[in-house]
């Protein structure tokens, strides 16, 4: 009779493989043939490329839950735009991972990313070393802070042997209560000034909060860099300018 029992179990769990492999068939003939006709392996290779980057994204990267910012309690945003956009990252080992939907928080310095109708965090330190976003490119490194050094993102501006980073920044101010002739008023996100750094050859980066800043990392050619924000008459504290000096020094 346990015999019988057990026959009769191995043919129904026999017959639900049989079924669940037919069903996996069909629903893969279907999706390849939802990208169109394949003539060639070639094509075949891609798909399964994309859907095993798509896996190696899901199971390599440490994910957390993002707390959205209450918009109906805070004003302003944390983002530097909070619409999710296309974009790819590379990570520590080399790997890269492309049309991601990415959105840059500012505030907390992270990029996070959509999954499910949730924002997620990739995990800086190990994954998203360069992240480049809106054809922006973003660098995961060591930048100097009073009484020593931070880690988070910059934004590149200008590549070459002198490098020149943007630090973007958003500071939160917290609401403050009803007072005599003023209005309560909620907590706000608010963009302030940003900070600019530079990177000559493989050196650490230096930070240039002034124009005597910059001109003291090339002493040597002061005069020269001088003459040239005189004559095309740049202005230090405007980022295009800037840009300009840099580009410049870089001739």
């Amino acid at each position: 009779m346990l015999l019988q029992k057990f026959d009769f179990a191995f043919l129904i769990t026999l017959k639900m493989n049989i079924m669940k492999t037919i069903i996996l068939i069909v629903c893969i003939s279907a999706s390849i043939l939802s990208f169109g006709q394949v003539t060639d392996i070639g094509t075949i290779n891609m798909v399964t490329y994309d859907m095993r980057q798509l896996n190696d994204f899901r199971d390599e990267f440490r994910m957390k839950k993002v707390l959205d910012p209450d918009s109906a309690v805070l004003s302003g945003t944390p983002y530097l735009n909070p619409v999710y956009s296309p974009g790819q990252f590379v990570t520590g080992d080399n790997k890269t991972f492309v049309d991601i939907p990415l959105r840059y928080n500012v505030y907390s310095d992270n990029f996070e990313f959509e999954r499910a109708n949730e924002s997620l965090i990739l995990d800086p330190g190990k994954y998203a070393l360069r992240v480049t976003l809106n054809d922006d490119l973003f660098i995961y490194t060591a930048y100097p802070v009073p009484g020593g050094t931070r880690n988070g993102y910059l934004e590149v501006l200008v590549e070459g042997n002198v490098t020149l980073y943007k630090r973007h920044k958003i500071i939160y101010e917290p609401p403050k209560p009803e007072a005599a002739y003023q209005d309560a008023q909620p907590g706000r996100f608010r963009e302030v000034s940003p900070d600019y750094y530079l990177r000559i050859g493989e050196g650490e980066l230096s930070d240039i909060p002034t124009e005597k800043a910059l001109l003291d990392l090339f002493y040597e050619h002061s005069d020269e860099i001088k003459s040239h924000i005189k004559k095309a008459k740049l202005k230090f504290r405007k980022e295009e300018d800037l840009i300009g000096i840099i580009e410049f020094v870089n001739k």
